[in-house]
């Protein structure tokens, strides 16, 4: 069976967007399954991430996967920065017990073909925790690091070879540290070769998000970063599955 295809869990799934369902209702996704999915310096506050899902001019980016008893179970939330034609997965979160059992798989099937048709993003990406750094099996329940990367790379996501941190979501957090920011999927004309991705959008994506999220962008952290935009054509990639035996 293919990682794109449904197991006999998600086959019982039906998949709706986040603009379709009640305030209430994103208000105990935010509660029972982004909350208890990611650390606290990874995730906005409950009223940023429910105003931008629910005010008139947000991008309907987000979707949900909801069992036959109306439960919804899981979600990915994506961000789009338009100026540089970058989708962002802000957050795939599956509520715990559902796990391992193709629910984040199918969202990631769901929403792709919807990006593109709406959007026609040169690079879908995402943000995810290094195993190198997160190698804990679940202590805290976030989840298995090692195994997420290794999915992901089932699918056919390529970890960007650059010095990438999550910026800081507001003055309250700080950065988080030992990140991968992965190219998900990529428009033809985004990439330079088989193995290697357009280095001016993913610099564009860089300044919007990171460099001009902060107040500090000249620290050596984010001239690291630059420095590894700077002058080049194509950004490398780098396979999940070389990477994790390294």
């Amino acid at each position: 069976m293919s990682v794109w295809e449904s197991s006999d869990v998600t086959e019982t799934l039906r998949i709706v967007e986040t603009k379709d369902v009640s305030v209430s209702e994103l208000g105990s996704v935010y509660d029972e399954i982004l909350a208890p999915s990611f650390r606290a310096a990874e995730l906005e506050s409950r009223a940023t991430v429910l105003g931008a899902l629910t005010a008139d001019n947000s991008v309907p980016g987000g979707l949900l996967a909801v069992d036959p008893a109306g439960l919804i179970v899981g979600t990915i939330i994506g961000g789009w920065f338009a100026e540089c034609r970058v989708m962002l997965i802000s957050y795939l979160a599956v509520r715990p017990e559902y796990r391992g059992r193709g629910v984040g798989t199918l969202l990631l099937a769901e929403a792709f073909p919807l990006w593109r048709a709406r959007f026609a993003p040169a690079l879908i990406l995402g943000e995810v925790e290094d195993p190198r750094y997160y190698r804990e099996r679940d202590p805290l329940g976030f989840g298995d690091a090692d195994a997420r990367l290794r999915l992901y790379g089932a699918l056919g996501a390529r970890i960007l070879a650059i010095p990438y941190f999550q910026p800081a979501i507001s003055r309250l957090q700080p950065r988080v540290y030992h990140m991968l920011l992965m190219v998900f999927d990529a428009d033809p004309s985004a990439m330079k070769g088989d193995n290697a991705v357009d280095a001016k959008t993913v610099s564009c994506f860089i300044d919007e998000y990171v460099l001009r999220s902060e107040v500090r962008p000249d620290d050596d952290d984010a001239k690291s970063l630059r420095d590894a935009l700077r002058g080049k054509s194509g950004i490398p990639l780098l396979s999940p599955a070389g990477y994790l035996q390294s």
